[in-house]
């Protein structure tokens, strides 16, 4: 099981990086308590790193995420939960 996530998006200049995080955290780590028991004490660390990113590169970027996922890392639960929950909204 890995013990990071990588996530690319692209958030509106309304919201902040902060909030976002903390909706993805909060999110993901409900579904990972509800939908598998066995990880109980799962949580997410403190903190977080953000960079940002030229747009020119965001395709090629983009593209190592999607690599990724079909590894080994594709059945972690805390990196599905985070996909998850980039894929619901965060609103103001």
């Amino acid at each position: 099981m890995s013990d990071h996530v990588h996530i690319l998006a692209i958030l509106p200049p309304k919201i902040a990086v902060s909030d976002a995080l903390r909706e993805i955290k909060a999110n993901s780590s409900k579904w990972v308590h509800e939908s598998r028991p066995e990880l109980a004490r799962f949580g997410w660390q403190d903190g977080y790193a953000a960079f940002t990113v030229d747009p020119a590169t965001w395709a090629l970027l983009g593209l190592g995420v999607a690599l990724r996922r079909t590894g080994p890392a594709a059945d972690d639960p805390a990196a599905t939960a985070a996909a998850g929950a980039l894929r619901s909204p965060v609103v103001d």
